[in-house]
């Protein structure tokens, strides 16, 4: 019985050659032969044995001096050399290892889980698996997978110790940083009373971030009170440390920043820097008594040398998007700024490339996504240019715990509906002739600038084709100065804003092209009607003027350049906005319209698009809904449409 198929006969010997059946004959046959039999091994023989598996026990301990945390594993009698291949025989569901003496290491496979899921983290990481690893804090909630499967199997490791044991502490600041409620951070009455339930669980949710020593994105959709809950941080960090804050804007918001802290915080020294070389010399020579210092990215690249002086308890980068290049002035400029927390506000934390993401964690968790370089060889490559499934998930994992991004039907179900529509024109007899000669030109010029250039040398020439083309569909005049036709979407317009009015709506138009906006309100004006108006040419003073009028009740139409006036607006005093042509990433119409529908909007929000029929306007709407899953599967931002084209898609675009 005990001859299996294992056995070899060669003449009047036995021999067994497959290492399972050596395995199975040792761990089995041999004892019950034994029973049988005198059985005699010689010294070659007596060397092969199967050894027990190891006793592996995994702490992590919480470090409070380091401001981290340390994981030792011990992995009992089996050397350092052994570790890695019994790793492997777990994942591959092994009963043993083969040592290079001949030996066996029987393995467990009834912890396996918990070690391949904790290594795999090591691996995210990008830790070697020492015996001793000091980690940063915000590695801890990338735990809770593990901590989850320790709690699944509690009942049968009653008696046993457990294979991974994690501090008290550790667990507590996971369960802190989802509850930030548990701990009691006091926010001040007279902002308190103005904060909603779920802006007092943000605040909370900062000052936990803050105990903890951890950075974090507020990428929640614009309009759900990101400046609110800062300013009430902020006035909290005065109140209890009396260390100065930093906020870095864009300049069109910084008074925006200011006159919030004048109507919330109407207290709290708050220092605005503006002015010439002179002026904020000036302002910068004595910060320390201020509670927050207001900037923007255009005046940081030229005071650095001054502000990283300073020691900031936060810092806050308003449109964190404008640090997306981690190779411009803004990025560099940034992260020269000394804070203890780093906190990134924007409703778009990824517009067109991973490496974007990268840039943003690079301010807020240095370290935490890894260098530049490491980022995009396991992270940006396989997922832009392989599609790799796994690796997604893999980033998926790592960003999670540190990216809050909420819908305003999340958490704001009193607010009013938004109705979005696509409105479909058709272009003037004579547009469409212009239309036509231009896309029959331009196709063979496209075809000759591939010749000589190739594909990746010709975006910007792409781009500029593609803008004239869209140009024509919204008013030919906007490149042919002589034209004096019409144009089917101005008139189309014209119905949407007669419509509107006479039903007593107030109406935000926005476009991409300054020069429509002028011809939008050179035609209102022939109509009786004076709109605000907003680009990048008006002040911020000016701006914020409009705002409070518009808001007040003044005027019914105000028409804005979407990248001047598409963030940091209230305007809830409008109740209907109109994208006269289409923007290439969805996410930043959306921003726009978040100018109306947000807090203290009453109303129901009407958003109508206006597209022309048989157009390239249609035709990079179908394409934006077809390129649009990949970086939604990361983070829900919309994307950039050219840059993630391929050849042939390009050239539908210039199909008639």
């Amino acid at each position: 019985a005990l001859l299996t198929a294992g056995f070899n006969w060669q003449g009047n010997r036995l021999r067994l050659n497959d290492p399972d059946f050596i395995f199975a004959f040792l761990d089995q046959s041999l004892a019950e032969l034994k029973s049988l039999a005198q059985v005699d091994l010689s010294t070659a023989a007596r060397q092969v044995v199967i050894r027990p598996a190891p006793d592996i026990r995994v702490n992590f301990r919480w470090l409070e001096d380091q401001v981290s945390l340390l994981l030792e594993q011990h992995y009992g009698d089996m050397p350092a050399i052994e570790q890695a291949h019994y790793l492997q025989a777990l994942r591959g569901k092994k009963r043993y290892i083969r040592n290079a003496d001949g030996s066996f290491r029987r393995i467990n496979q009834q912890h396996g889980n918990l070690l391949l899921a904790l290594h795999d983290l090591l691996r995210l990481w990008q830790t070697a698996p020492n015996d001793q690893i000091t980690l940063p804090r915000y590695r801890a909630l990338s735990l809770e997978p593990i901590i989850q499967q320790l709690q699944n199997r509690e009942a049968e490791s009653a008696t046993s110790p457990p294979l991974i044991s994690i501090d008290e502490r550790i667990i507590e600041l996971i369960n802190h940083l989802r509850e930030p409620g548990a701990l009691n951070f006091r926010i001040p009455q007279s902002l308190s009373r103005q904060l909603r339930p779920y802006q007092k669980k943000g605040v909370h949710w900062l000052c936990m971030l803050d105990y903890y020593g951890l950075g974090r994105i507020l990428a929640d959709v614009m309009s759900l009170g990101k400046t609110l809950r800062t300013i009430a941080f902020i006035q909290m960090l005065w109140n209890r440390r009396k260390k100065i804050s930093l906020i870095i804007a864009p300049t069109s918001l910084i008074y925006n920043w200011l006159s919030e802290f004048e109507k919330f915080a109407p207290r709290l020294p708050v220092l605005l820097i503006d002015g010439n070389r002179q002026q904020r010399s000036s302002l910068l020579g004595d910060l320390d008594k201020y509670a927050c210092v207001i900037t923007s990215y255009a005046l940081l690249r030229r005071d650095i040398d001054t502000i990283k002086e300073y020691a900031f308890a936060s810092c806050f980068l308003d449109e964190a998007q404008n640090i997306k290049n981690p190779d411009t002035l803004n990025a560099r400029s940034v992260k020269q700024v000394r804070t203890d927390r780093g906190f990134a506000l924007t409703g778009t934390p990824l517009e067109n490339y991973l490496l974007e993401l990268w840039s943003i964690y690079d301010f807020v968790l240095p370290g935490y996504l890894h260098s530049k370089r490491i980022f995009q060889n396991r992270f940006e490559i396989p997922v832009t240019r392989d599609n790799n499934n796994e690796v997604l998930k893999e980033l998926q994992q790592l960003i999670r715990p540190f990216i809050l991004r909420r819908m305003k039907k999340e958490v704001l179900h009193e607010l009013p509906d938004k109705i979005e529509s696509r409105t479909i024109c058709d272009m003037t007899p004579e547009q469409r002739e212009i239309y036509l000669s231009f896309l029959d030109r331009s196709r063979t010029d496209l075809q000759q600038e591939l010749s000589s250039s190739g594909y990746a040398r010709s975006q910007l020439y792409i781009l500029a084709l593609l803008t004239r083309l869209r140009q024509i569909c919204c008013h030919p005049a906007l490149f042919l100065p002589q034209y004096n036709g019409g144009s089917g979407k101005l008139l189309l317009l014209e119905e949407l804003l007669a419509d509107s009015f006479s039903a007593g709506h107030r109406v935000l138009v926005f476009s991409q092209f300054t020069s429509m906006l002028e011809l939008i309100r050179a035609n209102q004006k022939e109509q009786g009607i004076k709109p605000f108006y907003i680009d990048g040419q008006v002040t911020s003073e000016e701006r914020l003027n409009q705002v409070e009028r518009f808001n007040a009740g003044e005027g019914k139409l105000f028409l804005i350049s979407l990248r001047a006036g598409g963030t940091g607006l209230n305007l809830t005093g409008a109740d209907t906005v109109i994208h006269y042509d289409p923007w290439w990433n969805p996410a930043v119409e959306e921003q726009a319209t978040d100018r109306a529908y947000r807090i203290g909007q009453e109303n129901v929000v009407q958003v109508f698009k206006l597209f022309t029929r048989h157009s390239v306007e249609e035709k990079i709407q179908k394409l934006q809904q077809k390129k649009q899953d990949l970086i939604d599967s990361v983070i829900k931002p919309g994307q950039n449409l050219l840059s993630k084209m391929s050849l042939e898609e390009v050239m539908s675009l210039f199909e008639p």
